[in-house]
């Protein structure tokens, strides 16, 4: 993830229950709530890890 800016919002796949949502949620944070959130292990911002759970080809191209 590119440094966050202040008014940017994040779309993360949360990797676990907590307090962002359940586990497999696709949420919205603040960019830098995002940043730390990714960075304690709460969510995942890789377009890859959102694909996954909308169910959707990954950004890369590759097969699961």
């Amino acid at each position: 993830m590119s440094k966050p800016t202040k008014d940017e919002t994040v779309v993360c796949a949360v990797r676990m229950d907590c307090i962002y949502g359940k586990h497999d949620d696709v949420i919205e944070l603040p960019a830098p709530e995002a940043q730390a959130a990714q960075d304690a292990g709460f969510v995942d911002t890789h377009p890859n890890a959102i694909a996954a759970i909308r169910g959707h080809k990954p950004a890369d191209g590759s097969t699961p």
